[in-house]
């Protein structure tokens, strides 16, 4: 179990430890988190879901933004980071290009076996 840090501690006293992250020098941020509550919670599934469908291929994060469409890439990227911070997901050696034509992670599902080669 993680011992709590400073910050832990203030997100206790003012009742903020079930809202998803968001930057504590930030009133407009604080907001933010506030309006995602419920809904961070239906989207962190549903990213988990698209990523174990995809099972063994895995996903980027561009391919997520993809099958999103009418989501903003800052609400569905937190939710990938939250998916991989508590262990159901993991970042494996593959990388595929984005639309940028740069080269991005590929992450998977705890428990898919990973594939050796990637076929995109």
């Amino acid at each position: 179990m993680k011992t709590p840090d400073l910050f832990d501690l203030f997100r206790d006293v003012y009742g903020v430890m079930d809202l998803p992250p968001f930057q504590m020098h930030s009133a407009t941020s604080f907001e933010a988190a506030k309006s995602m509550r419920a809904d961070a919670t239906s989207l962190r599934a549903k990213v988990f879901r698209m990523i174990r469908d995809s099972g063994a291929r895995g996903m980027t994060d561009a391919e997520l933004y993809e099958q999103f469409p009418k989501r903003a890439q800052n609400s569905i990227r937190p939710r990938r980071v939250e998916l991989s911070r508590s262990g159901h997901l993991i970042g494996t050696d593959r990388t595929r290009k984005t639309p940028s034509g740069r080269m991005a992670t590929v992450w998977i599902a705890v428990g898919v076996e990973q594939k050796e080669s990637d076929e995109s």
